[in-house]
């Protein structure tokens, strides 16, 4: 009979996926590499985590729960909600947050592409996020937390493809004026 994971080395080793993957994407991941450049091996990689795919939904999902975190501990203004919008985009479209979103859109086109276990993962990625908006404006429902949610993707992809932070950043400006006059923020 077998012992235990390590949870310490398991620790280490999904910070360090993290990074990898960060670095790499998940497109053409390969445990073999990727065991590599971590300096163990695939089958140690396997022992600790059942397969390639939980490796990589520990990994994003520790990366979420720390920018989930850092967002929730950075103090909620007191000012205008477009503000707090503002504070948001400018968050979510910056330089450090770029490679976790584009992971993220590679964990949707596996799902897309009929894959439930990045499905399930990708479906509660996006539940948190929503959670979080609601967090963030005290008159938030759910739709309109969905409908951010949704549209900050959208100018994600577009960024990322574009390349075009200008133009990003003024269909943001467009949409942080319409949502705020509706009154749900």
């Amino acid at each position: 009979m077998g012992r235990d994971p390590d949870p310490t080395i398991k620790a280490n080793l999904v910070q360090r996926i993290l990074q990898y993957l960060l670095e790499n994407g998940i497109q053409d991941l390969s445990l073999r590499p990727l065991a590599q450049a971590l300096g163990t091996n695939a089958r140690m990689l396997i022992y600790h985590f059942g397969s390639k795919e939980q490796l990589i939904v520990e990994a994003l999902d520790l990366a979420q729960k720390h920018q989930i975190e850092s967002l929730t501990n950075s103090p909620k203004p007191k000012v205008q909600s477009q503000d707090e919008l503002a504070y948001l985009w400018q968050w979510f479209s910056s330089e450090s947050f770029l490679p976790f979103a584009k992971l993220l859109f590679d964990i949707e086109v596996q799902a897309i592409n009929g894959n439930t276990y990045y499905s399930a993962f990708a479906t509660q990625i996006f539940e948190g996020w929503v959670r979080f908006i609601q967090s963030r404006f005290d008159t938030c429902d759910k739709a309109t937390a969905n409908v951010i949610v949704n549209t900050f993707s959208g100018f994600l992809l577009d960024l990322l493809v574009t390349k075009d932070t200008k133009r990003v950043n003024d269909s943001f400006k467009a949409f942080a004026n319409l949502i705020t006059k509706t009154g749900n923020l």
